[in-house]
């Protein structure tokens, strides 16, 4: 079964103070099938990157090298959103409080019907709320 990714997940496979040996196991498991994420993604890895150089969490020089590994993650990368889609990511937000962020994520795991990775609280609940399987 495939999965769908998202920033908070993919951040404890690379940020050395979030690294999780548990994450990275479920990681390489899904990988072994398909694991996508929305385009939305490859914004929120920068900034999760820009954030953690800026903080001193990570160096210039680490971030450079944190950009070519992600680039090279088995992470497909889905196009934007149609008109549907759309609807259905502010229906999502809207009825289980989330950011339209989040529910981009929950709409595309319900839509191809994949696991979702994630360690985002809100997410995961309205993830069980709807049925989505989990992998936390």
């Amino acid at each position: 079964m495939g999965a769908v990714i998202d920033a908070s997940f993919a951040a404890t496979l690379f940020l050395p103070d979030e690294a999780s040996i548990r994450a990275a196991d479920q990681f390489a498991l899904a990988a072994q099938s398909v694991v996508i994420a929305p385009a939305l993604w490859q914004i929120e890895i920068t900034n999760i990157l820009i954030m953690a150089q800026r903080r001193r969490r990570i160096t210039t020089a680490v971030l450079g090298q944190l950009t070519a590994v992600i680039d090279h993650l088995p992470v497909g990368l889905e196009p934007a959103l149609t008109p549907g889609q759309r609807g259905a990511v502010i229906n999502l937000a809207l009825s289980h409080s989330l950011t339209a962020y989040d529910a981009v994520y929950l709409e595309l795991a319900i839509r191809r019907g994949f696991v979702l990775l994630s360690l985002d609280a809100a997410l995961l609940k309205a993830a069980r709320a709807l049925g989505v399987g989990i992998t936390i």
